[in-house]
């Protein structure tokens, strides 16, 4: 017997989504930029920092002539002050991705929480009281990195690995609402929009002399000054602060 789908029954494809990732210093930017130029594409950013008004030398903002020649989402949307979280980056990177259309853009960054966000959706967050919350910030934000963590191994074995501002997130959730991050994301999160491509860039050992030049480039250029410009005005607690290197 033949089975016909009905028109409405027939699914939808899921569009590819062509992803450029590694690690700092990489050549991730260099290669986006060879094939948005040659293919037409939008170049969507996922680097945490880069979204962030002012703090440009340190973080490898894309060149006025690079964003000049291709169109780049996700540069220069937030001031200094703002908290632009992964889902909230993953929110608008849909909405860029849906205005170019998939085929015609390449994501790249170095962020990979944001990048997870974009690739496999997060969890629906719970509400968090708000001044149990700020106590408990206040006294995590005395911790370092591997204290957070060792409580994590305990909280939520699954999160134990991620950065500081996951495992703080992990913390919270888990003395708060007595929930695993998780258990939640597994629970909630829905499905995946895009048939991600990877490519992922890694120069192998001659990443740390890669590293090496581009931190020279960025002192020549001005990144000390730039520094010093943005303390007289940006607040010292402010998010974009935690870029590495400012």
């Amino acid at each position: 017997m033949l089975r016909v789908n009905r028109p409405d029954r027939v699914p939808t494809p899921t569009p590819v989504l062509r992803v450029i990732c590694g690690p700092t210093g990489a050549g991730k930017s260099g290669l986006a930029m060879a094939l948005a130029a040659r293919n037409n594409l939008t170049i969507v950013s996922a680097d945490s920092r880069q979204v962030y008004r002012g703090f440009d030398i340190g973080t490898a903002k894309p060149s006025a002539a690079d964003r000049d020649a291709v169109v780049h989402r996700g540069i220069d949307v937030a001031d200094p002050t703002d908290r632009w979280s992964a889902a909230r980056w993953s929110d608008d990177a849909a909405r860029w991705i849906a205005e170019a259309g998939p085929e015609q853009v390449v994501v790249v960054g170095g962020t990979g929480l944001y990048l997870r966000a974009l690739a496999d959706p997060l969890f629906e967050e719970p509400l968090l009281d708000p001044v149990n919350r700020a106590a408990l910030a206040s006294e995590l934000g005395k911790w370092t990195v591997p204290e957070l963590r060792r409580w994590v191994e305990r909280l939520d074995p699954a999160r134990a690995q991620l950065g500081r501002t996951q495992l703080l997130r992990a913390i919270e959730i888990a003395l708060l609402t007595g929930r695993r991050v998780s258990d939640l994301h597994r629970e909630t999160a829905s499905a995946p929009v895009y048939r991600v491509r990877w490519l992922v860039v890694d120069p192998g050992v001659e990443l740390h002399e890669q590293i090496g030049a581009r931190l020279d480039a960025m002192l020549r250029d001005g990144w000390v000054e730039e520094a010093a410009a943005l303390a007289s005005h940006v607040d010292a607690v402010a998010p974009a602060w935690q870029a590495c290197g400012y």
